[in-house]
C-alpha cells in the first residue's frame, strides 16, 4: 500500500473535502506527506478509514483490513458470549474462502449464522459488519 503522497495526490483524492477543507489539515504541511501523518491527524476516524479503503488499498488489502477489524473485535463479543462460535467461525470461513478452500455457499451458511447470533445478541458492531460485506461484494 502506497505510503506517501504529493499535495496533488491529496487534491486529486479528496473525496468530499473541500480544497480549502483539505488544506486546512495539518497533514497537508509537508511533501511528501506520510500516512503515518494522516492516520494521525485530527480528521474523524471514518474519514481517515475512507481514504485508506476507497482510495488506496486493493480489494485484496480490504479484505484482509476486514479481517483483521473483525478479530479484533472478536474477543470483546467472545467474552461476553463464549458459547457462541458463529462469529469466529464466519472469519475463518471468510479467510478459507478469499484462500480458495470453500465455496461461496459454504461462506454465505457462515455469515449467516453470525447474523442471526448477532441479531440474537444485538452486539455485532453494524458498521464493521457492513464493511466486511462490502468488500466481498
Amino acid at each position: 500500500m502506497q505510503q506517501s503522497f504529493t499535495k496533488q495526490f491529496m487534491q486529486d483524492h479528496c473525496g468530499c473535502y473541500s480544497l480549502s477543507k483539505l488544506s486546512a489539515c495539518s497533514f497537508m504541511n509537508s511533501e511528501p506527506i506520510s500516512l503515518e501523518s494522516i492516520l494521525v491527524s485530527k480528521i474523524p476516524f471514518k474519514d481517515k478509514f475512507w481514504f485508506i479503503c476507497k482510495q488506496l488499498a486493493t480489494k485484496e488489502e480490504n479484505q484482509q483490513i476486514a479481517i483483521r477489524l473483525a478479530e479484533i473485535v472478536l474477543p470483546i463479543y467472545e467474552r461476553r458470549y463464549p458459547d457462541n462460535k458463529a462469529p469466529r467461525e464466519a472469519i475463518e470461513a471468510y479467510k478459507a474462502f478469499i484462500a480458495g478452500t470453500i465455496g461461496l455457499d459454504e461462506l454465505l451458511k457462515k455469515r449467516r449464522a453470525a447474523y442471526a447470533a448477532a441479531a440474537i445478541k444485538n452486539e455485532l458492531n453494524d458498521y464493521l459488519m457492513s464493511f466486511v460485506e462490502s468488500v466481498t461484494a
